[in-house]
């Protein structure tokens, strides 16, 4: 799930009951005073209530059952400021909620309602959103944590083509989220942001491209020569018109690809993972959102 740009207060019944491995992120930048994430049950109780206050530079954590409310938590500081953008990550874990703000670890809070009850999230208050996401728990097996301040893009240019922040490593994940909107497209991570450059992963959605119909191809590209093309796959995820999120995880030996939070293909690197530092995407496709965790 991803809404962009919603009108505040926000309400939003969640697609799955909250386990663990599963997230809740929000894209905003605040205005003035403070604003609230509530997550709800269905009978109205706030099993997690996070209020950050501008006037008192502290984040209020608490509970709400049948309209009492417990014991406040503010311990942790004051990671917000007023006209700037942040993103907000709540994990979810077996005994508490994790959350980071800007990449950074901030607090947990414990559940005091069991996290199966939740069935709601709500936000209102003094903020702009621009993008609200529940994301199910990875197919890779480890819950989306940003590994620094780098802000997501939103609805890009195509063909788009940008710097990786903090390069890749092993452990690092894009995110992009798109529909697709003609005969094919690609996502390419390449060696520079220059025409040419070497390309370590070139995925190629191919809906109809020379002869070739519903097919993904992958290749690499070194000094302006392709190599051997792969094309296996157990299935063709994508639709046109269809939104669709598309996960590349970085590992040692290559790359393995999910495509709507489910596990796809794996790619071997040709080329040092150390190398590749640009993002490029070209096409019949409509980009919302890129992220890199």
């Amino acid at each position: 799930m991803a809404v962009y740009n919603p009108a505040v207060p926000f309400h939003y019944h969640l697609p799955a009951l909250l386990s663990r491995g599963s997230a809740i992120v929000v894209n905003g930048t605040l205005l003035y005073q403070g604003f609230n994430v509530d997550l709800e049950t269905e009978s109205g109780d706030i099993a997690f209530h996070f209020n950050p206050r501008v006037n008192e530079r502290q984040v209020v954590r608490n509970t709400c059952i049948r309209g009492g409310w417990g014991g406040e938590e503010r311990h942790g500081g004051f990671p917000f400021n007023v006209g700037q953008q942040f993103e907000l990550v709540i994990q979810v874990h077996d005994a508490h909620y994790k959350v980071a703000v800007a990449g950074a670890h901030f607090i947990e809070y414990n559940h005091r309602i069991p996290k199966e009850a939740v069935r709601r999230l709500t936000i209102a208050g003094a903020v702009q959103l621009h993008a609200v996401r529940y994301q199910p728990a990875n197919p890779y097996g480890f819950v989306p944590v940003p590994s620094g301040p780098s802000y997501p893009v939103f609805s890009p240019g195509i063909p788009y083509t940008g710097a990786i922040a903090g390069g890749l490593y092993p452990g690092r994940m894009i995110r992009i989220s798109g529909v697709p909107r003609g005969n094919s497209f690609s996502i390419n991570l390449q060696s520079g942001g220059h025409h040419n450059a070497n390309i370590g992963l070139h995925f190629n959605v191919r809906f109809h491209h020379g002869g070739d119909h519903n097919v993904v191809v992958r290749n690499t590209m070194i000094n302006a020569v392709w190599g051997g093309e792969e094309r296996h796959a157990p299935h063709f995820p994508f639709a046109n018109g269809a939104p669709f999120d598309v996960i590349v995880l970085a590992e040692a030996s290559g790359f393995k690809v999910a495509v709507n939070n489910a596990h796809y293909i794996e790619y071997t690197h040709r080329l040092p993972l150390a190398s590749i530092d640009h993002l490029n995407i070209q096409g019949d496709v409509q980009v919302n959102m890129i992220q890199y965790q």
